[in-house]
């Protein structure tokens, strides 16, 4: 038969163990719970960082070109610089000086530079007559009156008349002064008319002209017109490779004078003058 002492201590024992047990599960640490990360904040983070690097890309970029420019600058300074020497100038006389002078603002790259009135010597006229310069039509022209077009050995003439009055400068206190001329006709040429459709056929006839230092057989076409204020208007005819138009300025070359005894200029020998 049992010991009862000894059934009560071992029930005793079984009793202090089980309360241990759940004393130390008791006493065990708990895991928090798991925390929920929100996907679309980060994203924009994400966003925010990888602007701020393309800011900070573009600055550094900007900063490098300037320093690379200020390299090419400090390294243009230290090149040597070379030292020219000027030339000893002669002794020029103040006349000669302003005749330079002249020369050079009545030229650019070897051009003439006419502005928008000039005198025109015209040869068969054997005098200077102002005219207008006019980069607007191609062939020179004449203003004439008059015109009669006639045959001579085979070949056709005309005979016409420019008429000078007190705004070219040339009748010396005159109101007018008629210059009749006879020469060939070298061709016709049709010119269309302002607000029509038609084309005007006007005689072409060849003069001899000086104007500065441009000298040349020029091509005028004989017009009727009575309204221009001119009676010659120089075209690009003439200006062509020749001569630079300053429209601001006016009589920028001197009238040619011939010499008194000049074997290269002849007498005109196609000039009548009317009354």
């Amino acid at each position: 038969m049992p010991n009862p002492l000894l059934c009560r201590l071992i029930s005793l024992l079984f009793l202090t163990a089980g309360i241990a047990l759940f004393s130390g599960c008791s006493l065990l640490p708990q895991t928090p719970p798991a925390q929920t990360i929100d996907t679309s904040e980060l994203t924009d983070q994400l966003q925010q960082q990888d602007q701020q690097l393309e800011t900070m890309n573009g600055e550094l970029l900007a900063i490098h070109n300037q320093l690379n420019l200020i390299q090419q600058n400090l390294t243009q300074l230290q090149q040597p610089t070379k030292t020219f020497k000027p030339r000893p100038q002669p002794p020029v006389v103040q006349q000669q000086n302003e005749i330079t002078a002249e020369k050079e603002k009545a030229s650019v790259d070897g051009k003439v530079v006419l502005g928008q009135i000039e005198w025109l010597w015209l040869q068969p006229l054997g005098r200077n007559i102002m005219v207008r310069v006019d980069t607007g039509i191609i062939l020179s022209s004449i203003h004439a009156s008059n015109l009669n077009i006639y045959e001579k050995d085979g070949q056709e003439w005309v005979k016409f008349v420019i008429a000078l009055g007190q705004t070219d400068n040339t009748t010396n206190g005159n109101t007018t002064e008629n210059l009749a001329l006879d020469l060939p006709i070298k061709r016709y040429s049709r010119v269309r008319l302002p607000d029509q459709d038609d084309r005007d056929r006007r005689p072409v006839v060849e003069i001899p002209v000086k104007l500065g230092s441009i000298q040349q057989q020029t091509e005028f076409t004989l017009s009727t017109q009575s309204s221009m204020l001119y009676p010659l208007s120089i075209g690009r005819n003439f200006l062509r490779d020749m001569a630079l138009v300053d429209v601001s300025i006016k009589l920028s070359q001197e009238p040619y004078q011939p010499p008194a005894t000049s074997p290269n200029i002849q007498q005109p020998d196609h000039q009548t003058t009317e009354p």
